[in-house]
């Protein structure tokens, strides 16, 4: 429902009060993780046209740190819409086996970091091939 929706945090906001009172719902859940992600993907993106790599290198790195909310492994809790998340990469390998709209997001934002940091304002070259080898990374699954 969220992730068809346009992101803004305005609709985070419909989100949350639509659901007060109502039992907890795990794809609710992904979907506001996702659209928490793509808005600031969107900023990263908004700030890198504006010739602010620094800028937009702090959105995208804020995202990427957002998506590692549902690729890495720790003691699930609260978080029951991560368990069965959860299994399936530790079945894998720690490899994400199923083509997702978060897991496409992550690889579209690390090589947009990436490229932020062969901007000249940064300029660190082992920074953006440590990005572009993430992004590969996440895609061995899909090309073996």
């Amino acid at each position: 429902k969220c992730a068809s929706q346009k992101h803004s945090i305005q609709s985070n906001e419909i989100l949350a009060e639509s659901s007060e009172g109502q039992s907890y719902n795990h794809m609710q859940a992904w979907d506001v993780l996702y659209q928490t992600v793509s808005l600031l993907k969107e900023a990263g993106n908004e700030a890198l046209k504006s010739s602010q790599p620094s800028l937009a290198a702090q959105r995208y790195d804020k995202a990427v740190n957002y998506c590692s909310i549902a690729y890495l492994h720790f003691p699930v809790g609260n978080s029951l819409f991560l368990a069965e998340h959860q299994y399936v990469i530790s079945k894998n390998s720690g490899f994400e086996c199923r083509w997702n709209p978060l897991l496409k997001q992550l690889i579209m934002i690390r090589l947009n970091l990436s490229m932020c940091f062969l901007k000249e304002e940064l300029k660190d070259t082992k920074e953006a091939l440590s990005q572009a080898n993430l992004a590969l990374r996440a895609l061995r699954p899909f090309t073996e």
